[in-house]
Parts: structure tokens; sequence; C-alpha cells
């Protein structure tokens, strides 16, 4: 006869909704950071979650709070863009919209880990994340387009 041992874990998950903390039920995109917090944008914008408090982000310079496509560059940087098609990053604890000559319909933001990929009507524009200015501008025209990132 032979003794069998086991063990097991049950997850630990919690669920959020508007009546608990959560400033909508309707979440775009989510990212945990490198110091463990979880942003997430919803309707109401974008927001910090520190395992207690939900944190609203917000800029003057928005025209609208909604958006996706939240990423994390390697100076600690939030990006993300909201739905008019205007890129914003979160530095210093503040948001600020980065400058676009003509912002376009959303579309999600890629980066390598020197290089964030901005849309614009026609372009799609590569920035140097250290000096966030331009490197090159890809002419697109009217096509439809999608963006991805292989191997850095």
């Amino acid at each position: 006869m032979f003794a069998l041992k086991t063990s097991a874990q049950d997850p630990y998950s919690q669920n959020f909704s508007i009546t608990n903390g959560l400033p909508s039920n309707s979440i775009y995109s989510i990212l945990q950071d490198k110091n463990g917090f979880i942003w997430f944008t919803c309707d109401e914008g974008l927001f910090r979650y520190d395992g207690t408090y939900f944190k609203s982000f917000r800029s003057p310079e928005q025209t609208s709070y909604s958006g996706s496509s939240i990423l994390e560059d390697i100076y600690g940087r939030i990006w993300y863009m909201d739905f008019d098609g205007n890129a914003f990053y979160l530095q210093n604890n503040k948001v600020k919209r980065f400058p676009q000559k003509l912002s376009s319909s959303y579309y999600q933001l890629k980066a390598t880990k020197s290089v964030i990929f901005i849309h614009e009507k026609n372009d799609v524009i590569a920035i140097d994340l250290k000096t966030l200015k331009e490197i090159k501008r890809f002419k697109i025209g009217q096509l439809i387009y999608s963006c991805e990132v292989l191997n850095d």
C-alpha cells in the first residue's frame, strides 16, 4: 500500500462593478504595470487601481475620456488612445496629450522598446520613446491598417 499526497490551490479572484467602486461596467482595456498597479480604460477614462482605490487620470486637453489600447513604455509612462484618435501618456501623474497634426479615428497603439507607433490621418508615425520626437512617417493614404510589433 502506498500513500498519495496531493495539494491544491484555490486561486484568489475579486469581481468589481459599479457597486464596489468601479467607475463603469464597460471596460475597454486592462494592463498591469511593472509596479503591480492595474490600469484600465472605460467610459469614464483612464483609471489606476492600487488594490484598494480607483484613481482617475484626466486632462483638460481631452475631448473624450473613453479609450483603449493601454501600454507601458520602458520609461514607465502609461499610454492610451481615446476613441477620437488622440494619443495620451501619463508622466508624473499627469495626463499629457501627444501632439498630433491631424488625429484620426481610433487605432491601437503599438510599441517596441524604443519606438511607439501613433496613427494620424493618412500616416503612421514612429516616435522615439526617449525623446518623444518623430523618427519616421509612413504614408498610408486612405487604407485601413493594422500594426503589429514582432520580435521588438
